[in-house]
């Protein structure tokens, strides 16, 4: 159906909501406007830098203490909204750019 209708976000919503494997583990994208999707994709981007510059001050000995993990938990948080920024882009560009 997602391909009959040109509706690529039915496969997220599908995960998202009715699949048992899939259901709370996959978040459903919505599309949006490539200007949205833009301004949503460089305001995440915008603090890349810091997030990269954390991990590497909790990496870089290769130990993990007690302190670090709630910080390493915000820099995961963090990547997961850049990768759903950039499913959504994704999304935007399998619908439109055909």
């Amino acid at each position: 159906m997602a391909d009959a209708y040109n509706a690529p976000e039915l496969l997220t919503y599908y995960c998202a909501n009715e699949c048992p494997i899939g259901g709370g583990r996959v978040q459903e994208l919505d599309v949006k406007s490539m200007e949205s999707v833009t301004l949503q994709m460089l305001s995440v981007l915008r603090d890349v830098e810091k997030a990269k510059g954390t991990l590497l001050d909790i990496t870089e000995d290769g130990v993990i203490t007690p302190e670090e993990k709630p910080i390493l938990d915000d820099v995961i948080a963090y990547f997961d909204k850049v990768a759903h920024s950039v499913e959504e882009m994704k999304l935007w560009a399998k619908k439109f750019m055909k």
